[in-house]
C-alpha cells in the first residue's frame, strides 16, 4: 500500500470554487485502477484549507495517478489559486 496526504491552502475567496474542483477530480481518481481510498477533506474553521487523504495499491498505481489526463487538468486549473501545497507520502505499513 502507498499512502499520500496533500493539504492546499487557497485565499478564503477561492475555497468553494477549489472544493468544487476537488470533488470531480475526487470522482475521476476514484475510479482508477490501484485507488482504494481518496477522500477530501475541509474544516468549516479554515477556509481556503483542503486535506486530501489517498491510498493506492502500490507506488505504480500512485505514479498512474500522476499521469492521468484528469490529474494534470486538476493541477493546472488549481495552480492559479494555491497558496501553499505540500505532499506527504509513506509507504510502509507498520
Amino acid at each position: 500500500m502507498f499512502c499520500v496526504a496533500v493539504t492546499f491552502q487557497v485565499a478564503p475567496d477561492d475555497h468553494d470554487r477549489l472544493v468544487d474542483r476537488t470533488l470531480l477530480f475526487a470522482d475521476a481518481s476514484r475510479r482508477e485502477p490501484g485507488c482504494d481510498t481518496f477522500q477530501p477533506w475541509s474544516e468549516h474553521g479554515q477556509p481556503g484549507a483542503i486535506f486530501l487523504y489517498e491510498i493506492y495499491a502500490d507506488r505504480a498505481a500512485f505514479d498512474a495517478h500522476l499521469a492521468a489526463p484528469h490529474f494534470q487538468s486538476y493541477n493546472a486549473d488549481i495552480a492559479p489559486y494555491l497558496i501553499t501545497k505540500n505532499v506527504v507520502t509513506w509507504d510502509t505499513q507498520l
